[in-house]
């Protein structure tokens, strides 16, 4: 059996690895499956007794799955349309589109009016590509540490890449304790106006990624607790000194 694997069906043959996963069909038990072989490659050949099989493809987190009979002294020649195309998503700070901390992006795959949006991957890698079934998703897009978090929508058609540009209202604030230079360890609780926990880190000089508004950093070292109030606007990239 030749196996080989488009993206969409005017496209050409993907070049690059495809994983393969074969099962065939036990003659004793109809209806009962079993794995008889698996390749990573762009086009693999697969040496298999007559039969029923099933065909599975995974191409970065699409997956598809086709039934094949192979016949006796009979090359068997397949190629699978995958339906494929990519996202390539970019989360921003504030309106000058600073992209220099990394935010998380969740993926999740839209089936339908009334159903539960399927988590399918994350990445927390900038620009990079996800390759995915044709459909519709959801990206969304948090800053961690912080509490900056922002959605967008996207169609992705075989064959094509759909960017995702997500812009966050929020400004980075780096936390720096003065009363506490040798000690060890420098416990931060960071709230918001409303006294809602926003993040906890024992870091020395923690950097967080807040959205717009009043925020307290309390900052605690060797039993003594300093705090200070700040604000943070889009863009912001503050530093704030504690105990000072």
């Amino acid at each position: 059996m030749e196996l080989a694997a488009k993206l969409a069906a005017d496209g050409g043959t993907i070049l690059r690895p495809v994983k393969w996963i074969i099962f065939g069909e036990s003659k004793d038990a109809p209806g009962t499956w079993k794995k008889v072989g698996e390749r990573e490659e762009p086009s693999p050949r697969f040496d298999l007794p007559s039969g029923r099989y099933v065909v599975q493809t995974i191409y970065d987190k699409a997956r598809t799955a086709r039934r094949i009979n192979v016949v006796k002294d009979k090359t068997t020649v397949m190629t699978v349309t995958l339906n494929v195309g990519a996202l390539r998503m970019l989360s921003r700070l504030g309106a000058a589109g600073d992209t220099s901390p990394s935010a998380e992006h969740l993926v999740y795959r839209l089936e339908g009016l009334g159903s539960k949006p399927k988590l399918i991957g994350t990445s927390d890698t900038p620009g990079a590509l996800m390759r995915v079934s044709a459909g519709t998703y959801k990206i969304v897009s948090r800053y961690l540490p912080g509490n900056s978090v922002a959605e967008a929508t996207a169609r992705v058609q075989p064959g094509m890449i759909s960017p995702v540009e997500i812009d966050h209202n929020a400004g980075v604030a780096s936390l720096f304790a003065v009363h506490a230079v040798t000690a060890k360890p420098v416990n931060w609780v960071v709230t918001d106006q409303d006294g809602q926990l926003v993040a906890m880190t024992d870091k020395r000089r923690p950097s967080l990624v807040l959205r717009s508004g009043t925020y307290t950093a309390t900052a605690t070292a060797a039993g003594v607790g300093k705090f200070r109030k700040f604000d943070v606007k889009p863009g912001d990239n503050l530093k704030i000194e504690v105990g000072g």
